[in-house]
């Protein structure tokens, strides 16, 4: 699955069939495998020669396919997904947090998704929280849950760029009470 990260169509082919695959494994499985492989994926096939040769290329593709499978799986996979969302920070967690938002923006188990993710949004390390801010604000633009959360957020002190990131999120979900960071904004 991982060798086709940049062929969309082939991707969610092959991902449709690996979530196909694991239809009846359990997902505590599936959660040990990610952790186990954490940062140590299967070496590449050879249809990638020549291909995802940087640092760290190989094991953020096999991690994309891994959660683009998640995404195949549909309501199957809410279960994992929240598990790494809200697990022990890791590169994966806003990988987990986008899918729920993918999910959720499809009407799978959305009410939920939305709620958890905007209650957890504070909880979360900056590096996870900004992004997870902008999904769940272009997800939910009208969720009163979200906007108090990215304010929350926009409470406490940021750097500027971090800053910025918020207030877009806070400008997709409460354009009027984004208008409050405009001298903010001015100032950059």
């Amino acid at each position: 699955v991982a060798a086709a990260l940049d062929l969309p169509e082939i991707l969610a082919r092959r991902a449709r069939a690996a979530a196909e695959k694991l239809r009846s494994t359990d997902d505590r499985k599936l959660l040990l495998a990610l952790r186990r492989f954490g940062h140590d994926w299967p070496g590449k096939p050879a249809e990638v020669t020549g291909r995802f040769r940087g640092l760290g290329e190989w094991m953020v593709a096999c991690q994309s396919a891994f959660f683009q499978i998640q995404y195949e799986r549909r309501g199957r996979a809410t279960w994992l997904l929240h598990k790494v969302a809200f697990g022990p920070y890791d590169w994966t967690q806003i990988q987990a947090i986008e899918v729920m938002c993918r999910l959720a923006a499809e009407g799978v188990d959305r009410e939920v998704i939305l709620h958890d993710l905007a209650q957890g949004l504070t909880t979360f390390r900056l590096e996870t929280a900004i992004p997870a801010a902008c999904a769940l604000a272009a997800v939910s633009p009208t969720s009163n849950e979200v906007v108090t959360a990215v304010r929350s957020l926009l409470a406490e002190d940021h750097d500027p760029v971090d800053r910025l990131c918020l207030v877009e999120a806070l400008a997709v979900c409460a354009p009027k009470q984004a208008l409050e960071y405009e001298s903010f904004l001015r100032d950059l």
